[in-house]
């Protein structure tokens, strides 16, 4: 079992990235990690499917909501490619498609689904 205590945020889109930026401007220092099944980091959808798309010159680093040194820097662990599969409220786990289990103070769901 992996140890991560903290809070463990669901979701590697807009509302978990914002949860946790806004955890840590206000102060919060304890782990987080965010959870998402995508390859890439949080990225702003609206302007990939707009803006992207149609012009071969952008890239997805363009529409990134922060680059991988705002996550480095604010000590947020990003885990990319891996869907969670399973949340255990009594054990306070969250298991992984990949056979990973994190444990968790708090948990958010913020898959926009």
């Amino acid at each position: 079992m992996s140890k991560a205590s903290g809070i463990v945020i669901v979701g590697g889109g807009l509302a978990g990235s914002r949860t946790a930026e806004q955890l840590r401007k206000s102060g919060y220092r304890e782990p987080i990690v965010i959870v998402g099944d995508e390859a890439h980091l949080p990225y702003d959808r609206p302007p990939l499917s707009k803006e992207v798309l149609s012009d071969p010159a952008r890239g997805l680093s363009d529409v990134l909501l922060r680059p991988v040194e705002f996550y480095e820097e604010n000590d947020i662990a990003v885990v990319l490619g891996v869907a969670a599969e399973s949340l255990d409220p009594a054990a306070r786990t969250v298991a992984l498609a990949d056979g990973t289990v994190l444990d968790y103070d708090e948990v958010v769901i913020a898959t926009g689904l």
